[in-house]
């Protein structure tokens, strides 16, 4: 019987999902930033399957829970946010209700 192929495991921050001057800020080659976070979702549900893991490490997306719910809502994968010092994006406090949160560490040493 061959065996069932394992869940892969991603690693990823900065996205920045709907926000408009990170395209300027960091040359982000898309017209708008609705073009910005459709093709990010595309090549993100490209490569990540519905039970491959992502440890999200930070700066997720602008603005509020239910904006970031949003977002969530439409990627692929067994989202895992890595909490960091996200206070300024007014979301911080909300990401435990959105995705689960973790601490990593790899033996033998500890990544957060």
């Amino acid at each position: 019987m061959p065996k069932k192929p394992r869940p892969r495991i991603y690693f990823i921050s900065d996205t920045h999902f709907g926000h408009d001057k990170i395209r300027e800020y960091c040359n982000r080659p898309f017209s708008s930033v609705g073009e910005m976070d459709s093709v990010m979702m595309e090549r993100w549900n490209w490569a990540v399957g519905p039970k491959d893991i992502v440890y999200f490490l930070g700066d997720f997306c602008l603005g509020n829970q239910e904006t970031a719910f949003s977002y969530f809502k439409r990627l692929n994968g067994q989202i895992y946010v890595v909490l960091v010092d996200m206070t300024r994006d007014g979301l911080g406090p909300t990401y435990p209700i959105l995705a689960r949160t973790v601490s990593l560490e790899y033996s033998p040493h500890c990544i957060l």
